[in-house]
């Protein structure tokens, strides 16, 4: 679309519409010269439409006083004044540059009119209560002094405006959103309230209308506020939901009773669990005593897998046919992370079953009712029964001559469990396959323990062995077998070529960590988890093939720099280097060091190099991780991400839940960590538990003490939070299942008395109260006369107000009082209560309000 004058044509767009009208701009913001112009807009047919517009200089060509009345009633009565230009689009203008006259023609006196930014011109009618009364007539003129230009009309004073009607618009979601999940926050309807004149008025919740829900567990009532954009755009925000579900927010209008109605249905948030399978529909479990385990497939409303940390701690029902079968106790999903079978169902059989029994299980998610089947046959007992290379086996399939290596194994019985004990009798045995392999390889350290199978395997000569492992019954019997075959190679440099391994960047102070004085390396200073790193090295073949070099075959290593010391431990005959540096100032910068490695081959001795980095940087923590296992267990260790509290406010003890916590620094060395050294520790992410803003998490010694502020926090049964430590800016977050709910303790308390007229007073209490639990006759209440001779009124009635926290009094006519109005309390059992049961306290000394008649 353009716009061309004198031949010269500029590009233009649409603006907005109006009717059968529309504004059009210059795309590039600028402003349209005087002059007349021809319109063509392209694309919206088979020709081109075309037109003339003149554009003319914008001036100020009349002024307006854009209402027809003043509202009585009101603490200020508007007076509409506009500019506009010859097109009709109003003009602003400088308040000051306006004179303003105003005369009341039925009482023949003058009005004051005032003007602030927010209303405009008014009559102030609250400081001027005489000013005017329904059907006067007050002429009102405005002159702006700049243009000349003056409109004057005469008002009637009508009735003050009251809501009458409540138009809604659609439900606006927040950016990128497009369903309406229990997890948004700040949803919003655009609405357009008008008064009986039908001029747009504002929603003023509990004045002009009340906000009632039908769902309050859906949507807290407290959470629906009225409010307006810097564009002066009403509409209702919703700030946040409790859950998922159905409800209608109601607006009733406190004027003439009507009711507007907003259906919501909010959505589970994705990512919450929905529906449940199992990866099987029946099953065999062991006769006696024996385990089963299921694997679980849960996914969200919207067919989206769930991980097992975000469904273990979700309330779920097992329910079981036949307990004599299954025991219910220990039939469950597991929720350590460190177990093998987390996020599994584990179903155990009861020692009384007998094979054939059978018994059905059905796994419920109690929040959508969503259920999976598991029909249960009891068969044989449990035994050993399949042997396999562990999947933590660290073994090498080919090793030189004098080198060695370790295979691991894991035995299951026949329910695909992995034994953890050895049943009586069984064992698990090594030989080689054939004997004359006892040529190549030998056999060592053997562990013939079912739950913790292994054996070293030995180079001896070049050549091709083959290990078997059985495991046998207590009769002998070769229950399942195992074979791993072996490479024995020659040390040979004609055939390989040799190099060190990588060596990770040293920490300067690694040969005295706590005095930096010791400049030598010592056996005490290597090993796991120590800043000293052993020195390896290997022979790849031309085919770029592996194989370790024993560190026997390393016969010397010296270093270019006393940056760094090497040494050979005493016992194990490994070669170790660590950065020896005493004094800080020595290493400004990183500093590389040469090392030189004499090897021995079968041809000779092989001399290479290596260089390794000492680095110019303190040691700190860059992990922080919470375990299964304290740091001398560091190899069979586990990364432990949540823990479980039986109470919300509680003390968790880390021992007790099984949890350690490590830090890493940046050269890879582990260190135990106490959580009061802690530089953070905090709490977020609360799933099922509400009003934690006052709560408090402290860290104590290998403690974390969680405080509920105010005793107003409220937890569901099988609720989560994250606990979040944060030690040199490194943040840990664990996740805590509480497994029992908790109920807020506060009671509420008498806030405040107000006159509604001269029967009925209003209470307003600290928060909301069950409308059931008000006694009718208002028993607990008392009103009286606060003056020199304290008169009591009598009160016949109580009942909810329009607010869940007030009461509304229906007591004896107290027009006559000569003092103030004084209510009292006395705490009534299992009356006037919260959600939680807590019940109102006691107002002994009272609360009063001047009454005015």
């Amino acid at each position: 679309m353009e716009a061309a004058k004198n031949g010269s044509s500029v590009l233009v767009e649409f603006d907005k519409f109006d009717g059968n009208k529309a504004t059009v701009v210059r795309t590039n913001d600028a402003e349209f010269a005087e002059g007349d112009y021809v319109l063509t807009i392209s694309g919206l047919g088979d020709e081109d439409l075309t037109g003339e517009v003149t554009v003319e200089d914008r001036a100020v060509s009349e002024a307006v006083i854009t209402n027809e009345s003043l509202l009585d009633g009101t603490a200020k009565a508007k007076v509409g004044f506009e500019l506009k230009d010859q097109y009709g689009d109003k003009v602003e203008f400088d308040n000051n540059d306006v004179t303003v006259s105003a005369f009341n023609k039925t009482q023949n006196k003058d009005v004051t009119i005032e003007y602030n930014s927010t209303d405009g011109f008014y009559v102030d009618t609250a400081s001027d209560e005489d000013a005017f009364e329904k059907g006067d007539i007050v002429n009102v003129s405005l002159v702006d002094d700049e243009t000349g230009l003056s409109a004057s009309k005469g008002l009637e004073v009508v009735a003050g405006a009251q809501l009458d009607s409540i138009t809604l618009g659609d439900v606006q979601l927040p950016e990128d959103k497009t369903l309406l999940t229990q997890d948004l926050e700040d949803v919003t309807v655009p609405y357009t309230a008008y008064d009986q004149y039908g001029n747009e008025t504002e929603l003023v919740k509990g004045d002009n209308v009340k906000v009632i829900v039908s769902d309050e567990s859906i949507l807290n009532p407290a959470n629906v506020t009225f409010e307006k954009n810097s564009d002066g755009e009403t509409y209702i925000n919703v700030d946040s939901f409790e859950k998922a579900g159905k409800t209608n927010v109601i607006l009733l209008n406190k004027v003439t009773g009507e009711t507007t109605n907003l259906s919501l249905e909010v959505n589970e948030k994705a990512g919450v669990p929905y529906s449940v399978k199992l990866a099987e529909g029946s099953v065999d479990i062991p006769a006696n005593v024996g385990q089963k385990v299921i694997d679980l497939e849960v996914t969200d409303k919207y067919g989206n897998k769930v991980e097992p940390k975000d469904y273990v701690g979700v309330a779920h029902t097992i329910a079981i046919s036949n307990e004599d079968v299954v025991n219910k106790t220990n039939t469950k999903i597991e929720k350590d992370p460190t177990s093998e079978n987390y996020g599994k169902l584990v179903v155990e059989s009861k020692g009384t079953s007998e094979k054939g029994n059978t018994a059905r299980i059905t796994l419920t998610l109690n929040a959508t009712g969503e259920s999976a089947v598991l029909d249960v046959t009891v068969a044989e007992e449990a035994t050993p029964f399949d042997l396999t290379v562990s999947d933590d086996s660290k073994h090498a399939s080919s090793i030189v001559e004098t080198g060695s290596t370790t295979v691991d194994f894991d035995v299951f019985d026949q329910y695909n469990n992995k034994l953890s004990s050895t049943p009586s009798g069984y064992t698990v045995d090594y030989k080689l396959s054939e004997t004359d392999q006892s040529e190549f390889v030998s056999l060592s350290d053997e562990d013939n323990n079912l739950e913790s199978a292994e054996v070293t395997v030995n180079g001896l000569a070049a050549g091709s062995a083959t290990l078997v492992a059985n495991l046998k019954d207590g009769s002998g019997e070769v229950v399942d077998t195992v074979e791993v075959p072996f490479t024995v190679v020659a040390n040979s440099s004609e055939k390989f070529t040799y190099e060190v391994e990588d060596i990770p960047t040293l920490y300067k102070h690694g040969t005295d960590v706590a005095s930096k004085t010791d400049q030598t390396l010592a056996d005490g200073e290597t090993g796991d988890n120590t800043y000293a790193k052993e020195i390896k090295v290997n022979a790849v073949d031309s085919d770029g093939s592996v194989v370790s070099i024993p560190a026997s075959s390393i016969i010397n290593v010296t270093e270019s720099s006393d940056y760094v010391d090497v040494h050979k431990h005493s016992s194990n005959g490994k070669w170790y280097v660590a950065g020896s540096v005493d004094t800080d100032s020595d290493i400004t910068e990183d500093q590389t060091v040469t090392l030189t490695l004499n090897v021995q081959t079968d041809e000779g001795t092989k001399t290479i190099t290596k260089d390794v980095v000492v680095s110019a940087e303190d040691a700190e923590v860059v992990e922080f991780k919470g375990m299964d296992k304290a740091i001398a267990s560091a190899d069979t260790a586990k990364e432990k991400t949540s823990i479980t509290s039986t109470d919300y406010v509680d003390t968790i003890d880390f021992s007790d839940a099984g949890l350690y916590l490590w830090t890493v620094d940046q050269f890879g060395v582990k260190a135990n960590f106490d959580v009061t050294n802690a530089d953070v520790v905090s709490a977020t992410g609360f799933d099922g538990i509400k009003y934690t803003t006052d709560d408090t998490f402290t860290a104590g010694t290998d403690t974390v003490t969680v405080n509920d502020g105010t005793g107003d926090t409220v937890a569901e049964a099988d609720s989560n939070y994250r606990l979040t430590l944060i030690e040199n800016g490194v943040a840990l977050d664990l996740g805590v299942n509480v497994t029992k709910s908790k109920a807020e303790t506060v009671a509420p308390t008498v806030v405040s008395a107000s006159q509604v007229d001269a029967t009925h007073i209003k209470v307003t209490l600290s928060e909301n109260i069950e409308s059931s639990s008000i006694i009718a006759d208002g028993t607990g209440f008392n009103v009286e006369d606060s003056a020199t001779t304290p008169v009591n009124y009598n009160i016949s009635a109580a009942a909810a107000g329009d607010n869940s926290d007030e009461i509304i009094l229906t007591v004896e006519d107290y027009s006559g009082a000569t003092g103030d109005i004084k209510v009292k309390f006395s705490t009534q059992l299992d009356k006037y209560e919260d959600a939680a049961g807590n019940d109102t306290a006691t107002e002994s000394t009272g609360v009063t309000f001047t009454p005015s008649f």
